[in-house]
């Protein structure tokens, strides 16, 4: 539960294994220790729309760790009412009846990509389609991985109807080819020597290409996207004391900028531990020059110049901040995720040179190639 006035209510109630985080977003080792005493324990979050926030945070935190039989369930108390106010107002029973009601993290999950669009014409629907395959390329086991692929692609199925033909044969992924006349086969381009379908949509600099002056003069390997990201710290340091957890749990692929958002964390945390006013951007500026970090900083200011993202500029507003910073750090995750589903699907490959897994790596490269177009459209 979210508080601890809650956790003394439930054991007051005979609940007697309850945990708080005490106000804090749960975090990656949060999650361990309590799958260390329960498989599958309940979240159990306020009905509004905070807590709606709350429980979607969770699932992006414990999708990459889910493992066969080890997951979270959810329950979602009555709107406006938390634990404490519910035992207090219809007693005990209750509680035991929202927490018999509680809901698996792929339900959850589900619920939230679906509400967060109109679905109603093809491009969108691959949109959705899109978004919900990256999140599940998150997840490292290859077990739990192919059974949130199968899910997902039957609640696509059942969503939607006539609207896609389920595809026949081995498998039940969308195949390249899948429900054509005489389709169902992936189309190799080039000697099954090495990987099908070309190389990576994305090829970044060599190691001694970004070592050298051009490099690093131009940022050559550096991801638009993890600039924009890194820009917005820059100039909204206060987005960092607020976000902290989110920052460091952000995988960022470009090492200086990596290094850099290590930097920027420790200098931020440091002044909220002391005595000394909240930075701004001109001293966070200057505690970076002091430890010989202002040129990758300079480097980001450089690298963008996209119209579309207000949000990093000095004169955005708070709000329009927020909106954009996770509209970003959204597209960012589940790039990484896709990204790594493909590097895994290239390994499958390696060794084991079969029409399903050729037909995978066609299909998360159709995935990336997708997410660009729709990033930069």
């Amino acid at each position: 539960v979210e508080g601890y006035m809650d956790v003394v209510a439930l054991t007051e109630a005979g609940f007697g294994e309850a945990v708080a985080p005490l106000g804090t977003a749960l975090t990656d080792d949060q999650t361990r220790l309590l799958w260390r005493m329960a498989d599958e324990p309940i979240l159990c979050f306020d009905g509004d729309s905070a807590g709606k926030k709350a429980a979607f945070r969770a699932i992006d935190v414990a999708m990459p760790h889910l493992k066969p039989g080890v997951s979270l369930r959810f329950a979602f108390l009555p709107d406006g009412l938390d634990p404490d106010d519910l035992i207090r107002q219809n007693g005990p029973a209750a509680m035991e009846a929202c927490l018999a009601a509680t809901r698996s993290l792929v339900d959850v999950l589900w619920d939230r990509e679906w509400a967060g669009g109109d679905w109603s014409t093809p491009e969108r629907r691959a949109q959705l389609e899109l978004q919900l395959n990256t999140l599940v390329a998150r997840i490292e086991n290859e077990s739990v991985r192919q059974q949130y692929q199968k899910d997902i692609r039957n609640r696509l199925y059942d969503a939607w109807g006539a609207a896609r033909r389920r595809p026949e044969g081995r498998g039940s992924s969308y195949k390249l080819g899948a429900g054509k006349p005489g389709g169902g086969k992936p189309r190799f381009n080039g000697s099954r020597g090495g990987p099908p379908f070309g190389p990576p949509v994305h090829q970044s600099a060599s190691d001694s290409l970004r070592q050298s002056r051009l490099g690093t003069s131009q940022a050559l390997g550096a991801p638009q996207r993890e600039a924009v990201l890194m820009l917005a710290l820059l100039t909204h340091p206060w987005l960092i004391e607020q976000r902290c957890e989110e920052i460091a749990s952000l995988e960022l692929t470009y090492k200086p900028y990596a290094a850099l958002k290590a930097t920027l964390l420790e200098i931020v945390t440091s002044a909220m531990n002391s005595d000394v006013p909240a930075l701004d951007a001109a001293g966070l500026r200057t505690q970076l020059q002091s430890v010989g970090l202002d040129g990758v900083a300079d480097q980001v200011a450089r690298i963008v110049t996209h119209f579309g993202d207000k949000f990093a500029s000095a004169a955005a507003e708070p709000q329009t901040v927020t909106v954009g910073f996770d509209h970003a750090l959204s597209l960012h995750r589940r790039h990484v995720g896709l990204g790594r589903a493909l590097e895994q699907a290239q390994r499958a490959w390696e060794s084991d040179q079969s029409e399903e897994n050729a037909a995978r790596i066609a299909e998360l490269k159709g995935l990336q190639s997708q997410r660009i177009e729709f990033e930069q459209g």
